[in-house]
């Protein structure tokens, strides 16, 4: 695992929460567009990219943000690169699977 990974940050009252992306779950995706496989397939290449290929697109996509011309007009300051915090990096948890796991997830499609 690599200590520069982005996370999804989960606000809450208490104490937020940081995921990885790869630990979310696509929800609210249209049946036509899951059952066109070459989206389905760009969409996954962008949702699971390594750490260091996904912080590049995130700085690409500031860099082309501040420069647009409306943050311009506004006088809106972005920074470029990603903010980094110091996080204690965690045991990876040990996942059980219960013997007719697969009959009590399907989804009957």
């Amino acid at each position: 695992m690599s200590l520069n990974q982005p996370l999804f940050e989960i606000k809450q009252k208490r104490q937020n929460i940081y995921l990885p992306p790869e630990l979310c779950m696509l929800v609210g995706i249209p049946q036509k567009v899951r059952e066109n496989k070459k989206t389905m397939t760009a969409m996954r290449q962008s949702l699971f990219q390594k750490p260091h290929d996904r912080i590049k697109s995130i700085c690409e996509l500031n860099e082309m943000i501040s420069t647009s011309k409306e943050v311009q007009q506004w006088g809106l300051d972005i920074a470029l690169q990603p903010d980094t915090i110091e996080a204690k990096v965690l045991e990876r948890p040990k996942i059980f699977e219960s013997p007719n796991f697969a009959t009590q997830t399907a989804r009957g499609n």
